[in-house]
C-alpha cells in the first residue's frame, strides 16, 4: 500500500477510535441526551431546557433547567424516575454534584451560589459580585474546586471570580470581553475557561499556559466555545453552542489535542442544534 494512502487510512482509523459516548444538553431541542460511540441516541429526557448537565458516579443524571422565573435541579434514574429535586425561584444556570453529597447551585436571580443537602437544606450560601443589571448575564456555569474555593464564570464581565466559603475574592481571571461562560479548576491548580472564540488555560500566576482561538480550527465553524472538560490524556472536549442565528451551521461537539489537533468531532446537527452542555462518559453505562 502507497505510504500516503496508509496515512490516510490511519488517519481515518485514529478519528474513529476516539469516538465517545457522551451525554449533552441541547437548549434548542429542550432535551437531556445519551449518543453511543457510533452516534446513536441511546436515552433522552424532555422538555426541559437543560444548561447543565452530568452523569453521577451512581449512575443517574443531574440536570439543571433554567427559566427566569421558575428554574430547577433534578436528579433521574436512567428510567427518568425523579429521585431528587430543588425548586429555585429565578434563574439557575448551574449545577455540581460534590463530593460530600451536596449540590452546588448557581442562581443568577439571586447572584449568590448554594451548597444543598440532600434533604433539602442550604448548607451554604456564597454571594458573588458584579455589576451587571442584566440578571440572565450575571453568571454561567459555577464549579467549587479541591481547594474548597468557588470558580464563577461571570458572562457578562467576561472574567472568572474565585470566592472563598465567606463570599469574599481571592481571585479574578480576565477571560473575553462581555463573554466568560465556564471557569472550571483542574486538580493541579490551573483554571480552564471557556467563552465565545477563546480556550485557555491560566497558571496560578494567572498567566496563559494554553490558549485556542476559534480561527485556529476554522473548520469546525465555532459560533461559542461553552461546556468543557479536560479528559486524563489531556485531550479537551468542548461544546460549540449554535445559537443566535449559527443553528446548524457548525460542528456541536469537538476534541482537541494540547498540540491543539481535532481528533474527534460529532457533526450531527440534525439530532442535535443548540448543543451547551456535554459530558464524555465511556464506560458509564
Amino acid at each position: 500500500m502507497p505510504r500516503i494512502i496508509l496515512l490516510i487510512v490511519l488517519c481515518i482509523f485514529a478519528h474513529r477510535a476516539s469516538a465517545h459516548t457522551f451525554i449533552c444538553a441541547d437548549t434548542k431541542l429542550k432535551k437531556a441526551m445519551i449518543f453511543n460511540s457510533a452516534g446513536k441516541r441511546i436515552w433522552n429526557y424532555d422538555d426541559v431546557k437543560c444548561v447543565d448537565v452530568s452523569v453521577l458516579a451512581n449512575g443517574n443524571i443531574l440536570m439543571c433547567h433554567e427559566h427566569p422565573k421558575a428554574s430547577w435541579i433534578r436528579e433521574v434514574t436512567r428510567e427518568k424516575k425523579m429521585v431528587w429535586e430543588y425548586k429555585v425561584k429565578g434563574e439557575a444556570q448551574s449545577s455540581q454534584r460534590l463530593p460530600n453529597g451536596n449540590t452546588l447551585i448557581g442562581i443568577c436571580t439571586s447572584s449568590e451560589l448554594i451548597e444543598v443537602k440532600p434533604d433539602g437544606e442550604i448548607a451554604k450560601r456564597i454571594k458573588v459580585k458584579t455589576s451587571i443589571k442584566k440578571t440572565h448575564k450575571i453568571m454561567r456555569r459555577a464549579r467549587k474546586g479541591d481547594d474548597g474555593l468557588y470558580y464563577v464564570a461571570h458572562h457578562g464581565e467576561g472574567v472568572c471570580r474565585v470566592y472563598d466559603g465567606d463570599s469574599k475574592i481571592v481571585r479574578e481571571i480576565p477571560h473575553y470581553p462581555g463573554f466568560c461562560y465556564s471557569a472550571t479548576p483542574l486538580s493541579d491548580g490551573r483554571v480552564l475557561l471557556t467563552g465565545k472564540d477563546l480556550i485557555k488555560i491560566v497558571g496560578n500566576d494567572d498567566k496563559i499556559v494554553w490558549s485556542l482561538r476559534s480561527d485556529e480550527i476554522a473548520k469546525w465553524n465555532i459560533a461559542s466555545f461553552c461546556g468543557a472538560h479536560i479528559q486524563a490524556n489531556g485531550n479537551i472536549v468542548v461544546s460549540n453552542w449554535l445559537g443566535h442565528g449559527m443553528d446548524g451551521k457548525g460542528t456541536p461537539i469537538i476534541e482537541i489535542t494540547p498540540d491543539k489537533n481535532v481528533v474527534w468531532s460529532f457533526d450531527d446537527t440534525e439530532q442535535t442544534r443548540q448543543v451547551l452542555a456535554v459530558q464524555v462518559i465511556d464506560g458509564q453505562l
